[in-house]
């Protein structure tokens, strides 16, 4: 039988060179790891640049609050009154702003605007200021019958718009009794009839009443 000599033992197994190849593969990457730099800043791009903040220019020593009231003398008035040659006597008796503020316009619908400035003059003709036009008491008092809508579309106005009565006048007419509210009402003038079983003396009133507010109403005595 030949004698086999040993040549020493075999120093690894297949599974042994396998565990050692996966060794030194792990040990390589964790050495590119470690070596390797992260930068997490954001670098701006064309399509990434963050906005720039708002530049608020503000004059100097000088408030929000002061520049919101910048100008602000609450004299502002769409009115300019003529000038009193007697101001001594520029009293508006009580009772004249009492019975114009009991009978105010506030611009409804259904108000009849010929009506209130027939009114008013009823009331600024049962008294005389030395000194003052009536242009100039319409003008002051003129406000003071408004209110609601009526007051907001007069303040709306440019400062300095009326300088005389007779242009409030016809703004205000065109404004709230414009050609075809008085159109309507000629058209119901024109068409009238006594309602059944209604007096002839409340249709008569009824009639009188659509008359006063139309005076275009293009009827003879």
């Amino acid at each position: 039988m030949p004698h086999l000599r040993s040549h020493g033992p075999v120093k690894h197994t297949f599974e042994e060179v396998d565990l050692e190849l996966e060794t030194v593969a792990d040990s390589s990457a964790e050495v590119k790891v470690s070596n390797l730099k992260f930068d997490f800043t954001p670098h701006p791009t064309p399509h990434n640049t963050p906005p720039s903040s708002p530049r608020i220019s503000m004059a100097a020593n000088c408030t929000v609050h002061q520049q919101a009231f910048d100008g602000f003398t609450g004299n502002r008035s769409s009115i300019a009154t003529p000038a009193i040659t007697n101001p001594n006597s520029w009293q508006i008796p009580s009772y004249i702003m009492t019975a114009i503020a009991n009978d105010k316009f506030h611009g409804w619908d259904d108000e009849d605007a010929p009506a209130h400035l027939s009114r008013l003059a009823r009331i600024v003709s049962t008294f005389k200021l030395q000194g003052a036009s009536d242009d100039a008491i319409y003008l002051h008092l003129f406000p003071f019958s408004l209110a609601d809508r009526a007051i907001i579309w007069l303040d709306s106005q440019a400062e300095g718009t009326f300088t005389m009565w007779e242009a409030l006048l016809s703004a205000f007419l065109k404004k709230y009794f414009s050609p075809a509210k008085a159109s309507r009402l000629r058209d119901q003038i024109h068409s009238f009839r006594m309602e059944p079983d209604e007096p002839y003396y409340l249709a008569w009133e009824r009639f009188q009443n659509l008359l006063s507010r139309c005076s275009q109403h293009g009827l003879t005595p």
